[in-house]
């Protein structure tokens, strides 16, 4: 059963960006992961206001192209809502007075991670690559063509 997450947190560290392999069927290849920390917070609606009553830290992961452009984008205390499969990972605490001791973290296998634009002055767009055409039989209408014509036929609309 997968356990989906939707939910807006703050980064508490400046995202890592690792190159990861990964087994294909041609061998392998380096596949991106970008690994983040996010506090999530918890709030409870108190007479028609809402109050902050803790969080929680949570370890979140997205792989492919959108790790690259995320890890450009993103830095520690930004807003970021995340959508994603929740998992529990187990693991030995290594320091401190409970060293040695089994604990439990959370994991977000993130599918999307979106930057929340509270706090940005500015944003900058990339210019937009130009679309090509493609392989099909289209008639495509250019910036330098003054016909009206319209590239359907009329008589279709009729029927």
């Amino acid at each position: 059963m997968r356990n989906i997450f939707i939910d807006e947190g703050n980064l508490g560290a400046d995202p890592v960006l690792r190159y990861v392999p990964v087994p294909t069927a041609n061998g392998t290849e380096q596949r991106p992961v970008l690994e983040l920390d996010v506090r999530f917070d918890v709030q409870k609606q108190k007479s028609g206001a809402y109050e902050d009553v803790g969080g929680f830290w949570a370890t979140v992961s997205q792989w492919g192209r959108l790790a690259e452009i995320n890890h450009k984008l993103l830095v520690k205390g930004c807003r970021v809502l995340v959508v994603g499969e929740q998992s529990q990972q187990e693991y030995i605490i290594q320091k401190g007075e409970r060293a040695g001791q089994t604990a439990t973290a959370l994991h977000i296998d993130a599918t999307y991670i979106a930057l929340v634009l509270l706090g940005v002055d500015d944003v900058v767009y990339s210019k937009r690559k130009p679309r090509q055409p493609d392989a099909g039989n289209h008639e495509f209408i250019t910036e330098n063509d003054s016909s009206d014509s319209i590239p359907f036929d009329s008589q279709q609309l009729q029927n």
